[in-house]
Order: C-alpha cells, then sequence, then structure tokens
C-alpha cells in the first residue's frame, strides 16, 4: 500500500479511527464509572499520538518530524472527545 493513501488518517483524519480504538477499549478494560469520564480523554490523546506516530513513524505517511506528529495527535485525541460529547448531547445520553 502506498504511504500517500494513508496519508488522509494523519491528524484529524484520524477523529474517527481514535473514537473507535477509545470505545473498543472502554468495553475490553470495563473501567468503574465513576473513573471512567477521568481516564477516556487521557485515553484518547494518548490514542491519538500513537496513531499519528504509528502512521508517520512507520508506515511513512505525512511530515516525520516530532513536533508534527504530538500536534496531529493531540489534535486527534480533543477532536474525537469533542465528536464523543457532541453526539451524546444531540441523541441525549
Amino acid at each position: 500500500m502506498d504511504p500517500n493513501d494513508l496519508a488522509g488518517l494523519v491528524g484529524l483524519g484520524g477523529v474517527f479511527v481514535v473514537v473507535g480504538l477509545v470505545e473498543v477499549l472502554k468495553r475490553l478494560l470495563r473501567l468503574p464509572e465513576g473513573l471512567e469520564p477521568r481516564v477516556l480523554p487521557l485515553l484518547a490523546l494518548a490514542l491519538g499520538v500513537l496513531w499519528n506516530a504509528l502512521l508517520v513513524r512507520q508506515i511513512g505517511a505525512g511530515d516525520t518530524r516530532w513536533e508534527t506528529i504530538l500536534v496531529y495527535g493531540l489534535a486527534a485525541g480533543l477532536g474525537s472527545m469533542g465528536l464523543w460529547s457532541g453526539t451524546k448531547a444531540v441523541v441525549g445520553r
């Protein structure tokens, strides 16, 4: 697979991937309900950075500087948190 094909998943393109990964880990870890709202945002940020580091460093998609990877990863993590909370507000759960 060409690394340029995966360039769309770097940064904000990885928001949906991070949302999915957080949901999978949430179900696997089965955190206590009181602890869940505190841990999940940190998990989303960490997974956003990890996802972007994996794509950029291992596959070669996008800019390879660590500063850029960190900013893209934080954007993906924060974007996934916003998408999740916005969806919850609209749906009313």
